[in-house]
């Protein structure tokens, strides 16, 4: 049995998802100070909550809301997937949280009116 020469691995080239402001500010063709800008005009997200860093996903679907491309809402609404999600969670977590009407004394020991 030969042994087969070992093929050299290519080196994997991975695209961060964290970008920092000069990164971002690249990306979208930006300097930092423009990049800034359109952030506090709420053109681009802002960083994410406790970090200095862009989420480039977050940038893309900005840029496409720019520039006029679908975004994934649906066709008959202009309701995202993540607004459509939030609002459902947001009902859904106001029921768990109401007290039932019909309903008297502690929530161990529930006894009807």
């Amino acid at each position: 049995m030969t042994k087969r020469p070992r093929q050299p691995k290519e080196p994997v080239t991975l695209e961060p998802r964290c970008l920092t402001i000069a990164d971002a500010a690249a990306y979208c063709g930006l300097t930092p100070g423009g990049f800034r800008q359109w952030v506090s005009i709420g053109m681009m997200p802002p960083a994410l909550p406790g970090t200095l860093r862009w989420d480039r996903k977050a940038i893309d679907f900005a840029l496409d809301r720019l520039s006029g491309l679908p975004t994934g809402a649906s066709a008959e609404s202009e309701e995202s997937d993540i607004d459509r999600w939030l609002r459902e969670h947001d009902a859904g977590e106001a029921k768990a949280r109401a007290p039932a009407a019909n309903l008297r004394g502690p929530p161990w020991r529930r006894v009807p009116k």
